[in-house]
């Protein structure tokens, strides 16, 4: 998979990053940027979903930005990628247990904002089974809302709680 954009001389200081974004279908994804400077615990709304070269993948939101690339300003966000999906697991439930490993500042990845699909929630994978491989990884699975690709039909927007 290729990296997104590659930027190899990045001046941070004249870049503005903020903290939320509104997708197309109404959600509002935020960023591990604000969210983890809460005092208070925030709704976690920073995983999102995207399709990266025609291959859905998850992905945990850093921040998001305008960069300057080739005389044009581009929104970007900078992202830690989960791991593909355990095939697995993926199969022995019938395609419905999406479980990823969560790879941290091991595999950040910037891409323009377009490529966001959804919010999505991706919780800790509870340790209920003896299994050693699965001892030394962060797995998380994946909850996706169902009926987003409808939900904009209705007009519907979430709403954005401020803690």
């Amino acid at each position: 998979m290729s990296k997104g954009f590659v930027a190899t001389k990045i001046n941070w200081n004249i870049i503005t990053r903020w903290a939320r974004l509104s997708l197309p279908n109404g959600q509002i994804a935020h960023s591990a940027w604000k969210e983890t400077a809460m005092k208070t615990n925030p709704q976690i709304a920073r995983m999102v979903k995207l399709r990266h070269q025609n291959n859905d993948h998850f992905a945990e939101i850093h921040f998001y930005f305008c960069f300057p690339t080739n005389g044009q300003f581009k929104t970007l966000t900078l992202m830690s990628l989960f791991g593909e999906p355990d095939r697995d697991l993926l199969q022995h439930s019938q395609e419905t247990l999406v479980v990823c490993e969560y790879r941290g500042n091991t595999a950040l990845l910037m891409v323009e904002i377009t490529q966001i699909v959804a919010v999505v929630a991706v919780p800790p994978l509870p340790k209920t089974y003896n299994i050693p491989s699965m001892d030394t990884k962060q797995l998380h699975y994946v909850v996706e809302k169902p009926g987003l690709d409808i939900l904009h039909i209705g007009g519907h927007n979430e709403e954005d709680i401020d803690e």
